[in-house]
C-alpha cells in the first residue's frame, strides 16, 4: 500500500518525522524529500506516485492550504477516487472538499497518540482499498499522452462530462459525473519553468539562517501569493504579482537573486512576466 504525502514546503520539519515514523512502522511511504532521485524530472516522479498510490494523505496547515500544488495533488486524488486522508497540524480554514473525509487532529493531543489513530486509519483504508489496477481498468492511461498548447473544449457524453479549461502542458484524464479539472498553466513548458522555481524558493527560505527581521512565515506567505497568481497563467495579474514581488525584493533580497539565477535561460508564457517583474524589482531595490 503505497502512501503519498503531500504537504508544503513551509511544514517540512513536521512532516520529515511523520513520515520518518511511518516508514519506520512498515509504511510503503512517497515523500519528496526521500523519494525524488537526484537531477530527476520532478513533476514526472510527484506524477507518477500519484497515480501509482493507494491512499493520499495529506498535511493540511495554513501554509498548504493555500499552496497552488498542494490544490492541484488534492484534485488528481479527488478525481481518481483515491482514498484520502488528512492530518490538521495548525487551525485553518478547512477546503469544502475536504470536509467529507477522514482526518487526525495532531493540535490537540499528543504526537504519538495522534500517529496511532492515523495508522489504525491508514490500516483500514489498505483493507479497503481495491486491488484493482487503475492501469488495467483504463487502457488508455498507457498510450502517450502528447503536449498540448491549445485551449481544450468541454466534452459531455451520456451525462457524464469530463471537463478541461485552459492552455497546460502534458495530459490529464478526469472521469466520472460532473468530474472538473482546470488547468491554468498556459504554453510549453511554464508548469515545468514554475514548478522548479517555486521548489527552489521554498528549498531556499528552508535553508535560509534566521534573520531577526523577517520571519521565514513571511517569506513563505508572499511566495505562496506569487505562485498562486503565477499558477493561472495568462490570467495572472500582473499588478499583483509586481506588488508581490516588490515585497519579496525588500524583505530578502537574496530569494530574488534565486528567481532571477533560476529564470536565466529564455523562458516564455507567464514564465517571462516573473522574470521581467524580478527584474525590475531587483534593479529598484538597489537603485
Amino acid at each position: 500500500m503505497a502512501i503519498f504525502v503531500s504537504y508544503s514546503h513551509a511544514n517540512s520539519d513536521f512532516t520529515t518525522q511523520l513520515a520518518s515514523d511511518l516508514r519506520a512502522a512498515g509504511y510503503d511511504i512517497w515523500f519528496d524529500q526521500f523519494n525524488l532521485p537526484a537531477g530527476s524530472r520532478q513533476d514526472y516522479e510527484i506524477e507518477k506516485a500519484l497515480h501509482s498510490c493507494s491512499v493520499f494523505l495529506l498535511v493540511l496547515s495554513p501554509e498548504s492550504v493555500h499552496l497552488q500544488s498542494v490544490k492541484d495533488e488534492i484534485g488528481y486524488a479527488i478525481n481518481s477516487a483515491k482514498p484520502i486522508l488528512w492530518v490538521l497540524i495548525a487551525p485553518c480554514d478547512i477546503p469544502f472538499n475536504l470536509r467529507s473525509f477522514q482526518f487526525v487532529n495532531f493540535i490537540d493531543k499528543p504526537f504519538e497518540e495522534s500517529l496511532n489513530e492515523l495508522k489504525d486509519l491508514l490500516t483500514q483504508a489498505g483493507k479497503t482499498q481495491s486491488e484493482t489496477d487503475p492501469v488495467e481498468k483504463l487502457p488508455e492511461l498507457k498510450q502517450e499522452q502528447k503536449a498540448v498548447t491549445s485551449p481544450i473544449k468541454t466534452a459531455s457524453i451520456g451525462g457524464d462530462q469530463n471537463i478541461i479549461q485552459g492552455n497546460f502542458s502534458g495530459g490529464i484524464i478526469t472521469q466520472g459525473r460532473n468530474a472538473t479539472v482546470t488547468a491554468y498553466q498556459s504554453n510549453g513548458m511554464d508548469a515545468k519553468e514554475l514548478a522548479a522555481l517555486f521548489d527552489k524558493l521554498y528549498q531556499h527560505v528552508d535553508a535560509r539562517p534566521t534573520d531577526p527581521n523577517v520571519d521565514k512565515s513571511e517569506l513563505i506567505e508572499v511566495i505562496q501569493k506569487i505562485e498562486e497568481e503565477s499558477g493561472k497563467g495568462k490570467d495572472a495579474n500582473e499588478k499583483k504579482l509586481g506588488r508581490w514581488v516588490e515585497n519579496l525584493a525588500q524583505m530578502a533580497p537574496d530569494i530574488l537573486d534565486v528567481v532571477l539565477a533560476s529564470l536565466g535561460g529564455p523562458v516564455s508564457g507567464i514564465t517571462a512576466v516573473v522574470k521581467k517583474i524580478a527584474d525590475r524589482a531587483q534593479q529598484q531595490s538597489k537603485g
